[in-house]
């Protein structure tokens, strides 16, 4: 019994240590202050903004935002955040940290934005004005 445990435990290991290997093939962490996505060329922020925010504050966060002396910075649209999770990033992941469940997108409909939930790995829009567990990541 203890053999086959130990066996599905290096299994266990090998896939992690996997997803781990392939996701230092995609991102590229710039002194952790950004992180280059080598697939789709963007530059990420290495962190989001750690704390709950309406679309506009998020909107607002993204433009203002000045990371390693950078001025162009942006809010992301859905299919951009997409790919990250696609691509393997997470909440409480390592390359980029994502501290909420999910991230404001730049899309918007009346009132209601996009956002993206890495928990679930999909995209849904919400009203505006929401801002639980709601984050920023400037790309």
């Amino acid at each position: 019994m203890q053999k086959w445990f130990i066996i599905l435990f290096l299994l266990l290991l090998s896939a992690c240590a996997d997803s781990s290997i392939e996701l230092h093939k995609q991102f590229q962490n710039n002194d952790q202050l950004t992180v280059l996505d080598k697939k789709t060329k963007l530059m990420w922020a290495a962190s989001d903004n750690r704390s709950n925010l309406t679309w506009q504050e998020a909107a607002d966060y993204c433009t203002s935002y000045t990371g390693a002396g950078y001025q162009d910075w942006r809010m992301p649209n859905a299919s951009e955040l997409s790919a990250l999770f696609e691509a393997g990033i997470q909440k409480d992941g390592e390359m980029i940290r994502v501290t909420g469940e999910r991230i404001w997108a730049s899309e918007t409909e009346d009132s209601r934005g996009a956002f993206c939930h890495f928990l679930r790995s999909g995209c849904s829009t919400g009203e505006k004005v929401m801002s639980i567990t709601m984050r920023a990541l400037p790309v």
